[in-house]
């Protein structure tokens, strides 16, 4: 029933909202990375002269100003139906009979999603006409598995398309992996023809499963591959990395054909090999579609800057950094490369799992923090209508497997209690301290926890919300920002930010 109501929805706004299907198209999806990626590519296209507009998760983006969406995240049908399916999962009958019977206006009233990523059909055609009409000659959309499976993106058809990489994520709505990548694999089927598919060569198993599907969808498509690691036998047209080993961290991009000529090299000054893998997919969609400015598009990417809430650096003294990491894979490439960088230095982490959302990653994303942290802070992240307490001890689940395995003996697991300080009894263990209020305040306790314990050379980092500017707790929207209580932390404790 939904998903007929998606096509209905995405076929009516096809016809009351055409848009210019000459300009130049390029879709951004996979797990991680997107709006990074996306984002990069703006700047690539804006150095090779384009007039871009940008379209994801922090909003839209045109001649360098950001504007965020005011929309209501449904129609009303859309959001009776999704609030009757919901309220019919909870037991919750006379809520679910008022929804269908499309009683519940108050509800709908309150209804502004901030946690979708891709926009409505009507959104995006709305969009794409409104800034087309004032110069746009390129659109970039950040594309999710469930825009795509929803019709949002029907009727665009793309010139290039990038994958950044596609782990296991979102299962509570697809089930299974196999039919979380064959959505995003329906992308393929909205490329011009010779349209390019840019794809990770280094995420082993998304890159063996796009390449053995992608014929079924024609062979008129580019396949242009961007790696890292380096491999043998090299058939295709494909753009590499080479990390380089001095101490600034500048990495090389080096652009190569087949046969191993060098075209260009330029330096990225970014934090974490991640950013590499982001800044080569773009610059993979990006010449995919166009090579005759490579120069322009290689020197471009020397200018890439971290994104609001993407490893953001808020303080120095003690370093607290916000990312938007909700993933394992996320979560591994953020903690991976401040433990490289914070050397013997405590690094703190404090995070939550989503509720009402793929609960098999929560074990994985404890034993990654366990991995990597000295110092783990459990606390909320949008429990929605879900219990804190189990959230939680779900993520411990993986800590306490990770102990096991490593038979690590100085770790203390603690439930936070207001007179809770680190003493010298406990300060040379690996501490997990958990945060099991269900209230804004939890969260809020857990930051100026952390800040007002860190030594000055720790590291502190902030994941799972980044730029969100709300927290989902049961069915309300509070407001939230990981930055501003960042801030007020540090005023309140005294610190003068550096």
């Amino acid at each position: 029933l939904k998903k007929c109501f998606w096509y209905i929805d995405a076929s009516l706004s096809e016809l009351l909202y055409p848009i210019d299907t000459s300009i130049t198209y390029l879709g951004v999806t996979g797990t991680d990375g997107k709006t990074t990626t996306s984002f990069y590519i703006y700047e690539i296209s804006k150095a090779c002269g384009y007039n871009p507009l940008l379209i994801t998760t922090i909003g839209i983006k045109y001649k360098d100003k950001y504007k965020k969406f005011k929309n209501k995240s449904y129609s009303f049908l859309a959001y009776s139906i999704k609030s009757f399916y919901r309220n019919l999962t909870n037991r919750k009958f006379l809520d679910a009979i008022k929804c269908i019977l499309l009683l519940d206006r108050a509800g709908y009233r309150q209804n502004v999603e901030t946690h979708r990523t891709t926009p409505l059909s009507s959104e995006i055609r709305r969009l794409i006409r409104k800034y087309t009409r004032k110069g746009a000659n390129l659109i970039i959309l950040e594309c999710t598995s469930h825009a795509i499976d929803q019709y949002r993106l029907k009727g665009i058809v793309f010139d290039s398309v990038v994958f950044t990489n596609v782990t296991k994520e979102h299962l509570d709505y697809h089930l299974t992996w196999e039919n979380y990548i064959n959505t995003k694999l329906k992308l393929v089927k909205q490329l011009k023809s010779y349209g390019t598919i840019a794809v990770n060569r280094d995420d082993e198993n998304s890159y063996r499963y796009i390449k053995e599907n992608i014929s079924r969808y024609g062979n008129k498509i580019v396949l242009v591959e961007y790696y890292i690691k380096e491999y043998k036998s090299i058939n295709l047209n494909n753009f590499f990395v080479n990390v380089s080993r001095n101490q600034e961290k500048i990495q090389e991009v080096f652009i190569s054909n087949h046969k191993g000529k060098e075209f260009y090299r330029a330096g990225i000054s970014l934090m974490g090999r991640y950013n590499l893998y982001n800044a080569l997919a773009a610059i993979s969609c990006f010449l995919g579609f166009n090579q005759s400015n490579i120069e322009n598009a290689v020197r471009s990417v020397e200018r890439l800057n971290h994104l609001p809430g993407r490893m953001e650096i808020l303080n120095r003294n003690p370093n607290i950094i916000v990312d938007f990491a909700h993933t394992p894979n996320g979560m591994e490439n953020s903690l991976s490369s401040i433990r490289e960088t914070a050397k013997s230095n405590n690094v703190w982490v404090i995070f939550g799992c989503a509720g009402e959302r793929y609960k098999e990653k929560r074990p994985e994303m404890g034993r990654i923090s366990i991995e990597y942290a000295d110092r783990i802070i459990l606390t909320i992240e949008d429990p929605r209508t879900e219990n804190q307490t189990l959230i939680n001890n779900q993520i411990i689940e993986g800590i306490k497997e990770y102990i096991t395995n490593k038979s690590l003996k100085n770790v203390q697991i603690l439930v936070y209690h207001d007179n809770l300080r680190i003493n010298q009894d406990i300060r040379h263990k690996k501490l997990v301290i958990r945060f099991d209020q269900k209230s804004i305040e939890n969260r809020r306790q857990a930051i100026r926890f952390a800040v007002q314990n860190a030594d000055n050379k720790d590291y502190i980092v902030i994941l799972g919300k980044g730029h969100e500017k709300t927290m989902a707790i049961d069915n309300v929207e509070y407001k939230w920002s990981d930055k501003k209580e960042v801030i007020k932390a540090l005023k309140e404790l005294g610190y003068k930010r550096d």
